[in-house]
């Protein structure tokens, strides 16, 4: 299995189960490379609890439920607990960046506690946060596009980080404050 991972947003995730007509073209694509072992498809546990039913369908929820559950089960997808160090980084994430909804503020703090470059949505919200979060690269945050998936390096960043819990804590909060408009304050 490939060490290249992208963590996918909620609405990606439901489009490409649903297989969205006019989006689904961008993410056939990388699925295919999924399932050949050439990438992995990170998500939060909370993008699994967020994919409760598709929109505009003629499928019954129980059909809907059970193609929900069968493509969390496929061995590319790699599924993201919320540790405590990633819902304070979340919180930090709203606080900083003004991002309203908890939910992706996780996603977003799952990316960067997980050392995923890139993560992939449709929404434009969490697009405008392209570059300003994370280390050195920045995380990219972008809508999905196969041709990005060749700039994902093959270094194998570690899932959960080996540093002691103060030692992430710390790394985190430099990894949001640089992103942080200079001269702003914010309390915690």
């Amino acid at each position: 299995m490939s060490s290249r991972r992208v963590v996918w947003d909620t609405c990606i995730v439901i489009d490409a189960i649903q297989k969205t007509a006019g989006r689904w073209h961008l993410l056939e694509p990388i699925l295919q490379e999924a399932q050949a072992g050439q990438v992995q498809i990170v998500v939060s546990e909370v993008t699994v609890a967020e994919t409760t039913h598709f929109r505009k369908t003629t499928e019954t929820i129980e059909a809907q439920v059970k193609m929900i559950r069968a493509w969390f089960e496929n061995p590319y997808i790699i599924r993201r607990p919320v540790y405590p160090a990633i819902s304070e980084l979340a919180a930090r994430i709203g606080r900083v960046h003004g991002v309203k909804r908890a939910t992706d503020t996780i996603v977003l703090a799952t990316a960067l506690h997980d050392h995923v470059p890139l993560l992939h949505t449709f929404d434009d919200n969490l697009v405008a946060l392209d570059g300003k979060l994370g280390g050195s690269p920045p995380l990219k945050i972008c809508h999905p596009d196969p041709g990005q998936l060749l700039l994902i390096s093959d270094a194998t960043p570690s899932l959960i980080p080996e540093s002691s819990e103060s030692e992430l804590h710390e790394q985190q909060e430099s990894e949001v404050e640089t992103a942080r408009p200079e001269g702003q304050a914010v309390e915690d």
